[in-house]
């Protein structure tokens, strides 16, 4: 396995060279473009790169310097040491967010008059641009005509798939097969980021290949890594300041449980001169004893748990990610005291169910919680309980009341699961503990419609859970049993042939 991980981290230290694709900020509206290949771009004399941390502004701008016969350099550099003579080429200035932005750009600005170039490309991270500030000063140099505020595009599924193959030796089909594991645990929108990308396929690569047994396991890895700096420029420039991990992954969940809650599309570290009123800014949030404090979470907006939006305003790399933190803050909320009939109050609508858009903090809730609360979020919504988040934790009690909440479910409304088919996330229910309680499900001789509704999510529990060969014989049973629905049959036979 050393050497596995040995040859892995080698690949990843020399990456495989994408062509990436960017949007440009319009001058007239301010909006951004449909994603161009950076190619595009290479008659623009002068252009700022923008990203979220770990997107690949690096190795996109190395690349893209020998491509066009470039000199490449860091802000640091750049400004410590002189040009070589004779550059005739674009000069590509990368990492001015590892130093202060607002004065380092000033001082690049004069260098760059100096030097007499015409043409540079400038990388930046997404959070310490200054947007139109900063876009105006460069466009000094060069006209207004001559510049461009570029903001790197995530990776496209075929770049994910090819990174995921180079990384791992294997071919494409076997990269599907890893992105679709991530996606089945609601983890596609740590894919299009090398960053977060890179996270995943060492984690797995360091068990041997296997997931986290559970999807919780799965996001306690996931936020543990993003919630950490990646960059040492940037790790060192923070040392002095830096704020403990779990402080940070608080404040993540504060800000995610606050935006879901409210309705809010975005957060803004600064009051937005011009913005919708779903925008959140971090002035508009309390700080104290109950709440972390404001540089806590100015620190988590800044980590890969969030990505900037382009308008200098911020939203969670994904909003499953922003679920599992906020249900994590909140429960520990009221386990301090807050009253669980708050929170719920906030989570209901008129007709006393779940809003749709806070299902999956719900479900989440529920598998944080114990005890009579996450009973009582399992009868509330137990279909969005099982989809959205983790039952594999439940004991086999609370599993059961998974069951006896998804029959009433089919007692209301036969076909409640016609929104939403997904079958693998029933496979958590499908514990060696519940192996007597399926046998007796099997085995009953109700042909109800709730009935045969429920059977069909036990069905998929087995399909997708662990493998319980005591069951082949019951199994059997139903593929036999022509007064079971013809459905019904066919998924006991194939789950009797996996």
């Amino acid at each position: 396995m050393s050497s596995d991980m040995d040859t892995l981290k080698a690949k990843i230290s020399d990456r495989l060279p994408l062509e990436r694709s960017a949007q440009a900020r319009q001058q007239e509206d301010g909006t951004l473009s449909s994603p161009e290949p950076l190619s595009h771009y290479r008659d623009v004399p002068a252009w700022v790169l923008l990203a979220d941390p770990g997107a690949g502004k690096t190795d996109t701008i190395k690349t893209l310097c020998a491509a066009e016969d470039g000199y490449y350099t860091t802000a640091r550099n750049f400004l410590a040491l002189q040009v070589p003579s004779g550059q005739s080429g674009p000069i590509f200035i990368d990492g001015l967010d590892e130093m202060t932005a607002g004065s380092t750009l000033d001082q690049i600005r004069a260098k760059l008059q100096q030097t007499g170039t015409q043409k540079f490309r400038i990388a930046c991270r997404e959070a310490d641009w200054r947007g139109n500030i900063d876009s105006t000063a460069l466009e000094h140099l060069v006209g207004s005509d001559n510049f461009a505020e570029l903001h790197l595009a995530p990776l496209t599924r075929e770049q994910t798939r090819a990174l995921i193959a180079y990384w791992q030796l294997s071919n494409d089909e076997d990269a599907e097969k890893f992105m679709h594991q991530a996606e089945q645990r609601d983890l596609s929108g740590l894919l299009d980021n090398p960053q977060t990308l890179c996270m995943l396929v060492k984690a797995v690569a360091a068990k041997g290949g296997d997931w986290p047994a559970s999807k919780t396991q799965t996001y306690e890895m996931a936020c543990a890594q993003l919630v950490q700096e990646q960059n040492d420029a940037h790790r060192a420039a923070q040392e002095n300041s830096v704020q403990p991990f779990a402080q940070v992954l608080e404040a993540a969940g504060y800000l995610s449980a606050v935006m879901l809650l409210s309705g809010s599309s975005s957060i803004a570290r600064q009051p937005p001169r011009e913005a919708p009123a779903s925008t959140l800014a971090l002035s508009d949030l309390s700080y104290g004893k109950t709440a972390p404090d404001k540089s806590a979470c100015q620190a988590a907006l800044l980590t890969s748990l969030f990505r900037a939006t382009g308008q200098r305003e911020f939203i969670p790399i994904h909003r499953t990610v922003a679920e599992y933190l906020g249900a994590h803050y909140l429960v520990s909320r009221i386990r301090a005291g807050l009253p669980s009939s708050r929170v719920l109050a906030l989570m209901l609508g008129q007709d006393a169910g779940v809003v749709p858009e806070l299902r999956g903090l719900h479900a989440w809730l529920a598998a944080t919680a114990s005890g009579e609360l996450r009973r009582e979020l399992i009868e509330r919504d137990p279909l969005g309980v099982v989809l959205n988040g983790d039952v594999r934790n439940f004991n086999r009690t609370e599993k059961l009341a998974v069951f006896n909440a998804l029959r009433d479910e089919a007692t209301r409304y036969t076909y409640f699961r016609s929104q939403n088919w997904a079958r693998h996330p029933f496979g958590a229910l499908a514990t060696a503990d519940m192996e007597d309680d399926f046998k007796t499900l099997l085995q009953s001789a109700d042909r109800s419609p709730p009935h045969l509704a429920l059977l069909d999510c036990v069905l998929d529990a087995l399909a997708y859970g662990h493998q319980m060969p005591a069951l082949t014989s019951s199994l059997e049973q139903v593929v036999r049993d022509k007064t079971y629905r013809s459905d019904l049959r066919t998924a006991a036979l194939s789950t009797l042939v996996i």
